[in-house]
């Protein structure tokens, strides 16, 4: 059998697997306790203390933004909306608890000078938590359309 460090290094994927030993209970004596147990399987068992949304957007003239998912594991459905010039709204379609919410938004337009940020969580209509997203020109200081790249991560607390 080979040495370990002889193997290249990889990246894993959700799919690859790996090798370990299933314990069973005491006095158990399994024919061979070595299995394959897949990375994703394993990463569900580590708990971050926390679950997360994460998306990208871009948006132009008075449209919604057109937002691509790269990851939501929070269980909850969210929607993101132009509200007006420069204004959008991300709001969760069921509850979360405001002080265990934590959101980092940042992007903007280069070309423009703008900046994206965000103008405070309140309760919406809907009674959930509303996060009104700015983009924001640098020298006027006046929301404006036109988002080039935008990226907004929302963690929920356990």
């Amino acid at each position: 059998m080979a040495e370990i460090t002889s193997y290249p290094t990889a990246t894993p994927k959700g799919g690859d697997y790996l090798l370990g030993a299933q314990v069973g209970e005491p006095g158990d004596n399994p024919a061979n306790p070595t299995k394959k147990f897949t990375v994703a399987s394993i990463s569900t068992l580590v708990s971050k203390g926390y679950t997360d949304y994460v998306f990208s957007f871009t948006q132009s003239g008075a449209d919604n933004p057109i937002v691509t998912q790269l990851t939501n594991i929070t269980g909850v459905v969210f929607t993101f909306t132009r509200s007006s010039q420069g204004v959008f709204l991300l709001e969760p379609t069921s509850d979360i608890p405001i002080n265990k919410l934590w959101v980092q938004v940042t992007g903007g337009d280069t070309n423009l000078g703008s900046v994206l940020n965000i103008a405070g969580i309140s309760p919406g209509p809907s009674g959930f938590p509303l996060i009104p997203v700015l983009n924001t020109n640098q020298i006027s200081g006046i929301p404006q359309d036109e988002v080039e790249a935008g990226f907004i991560e929302l963690r929920i607390y356990s």
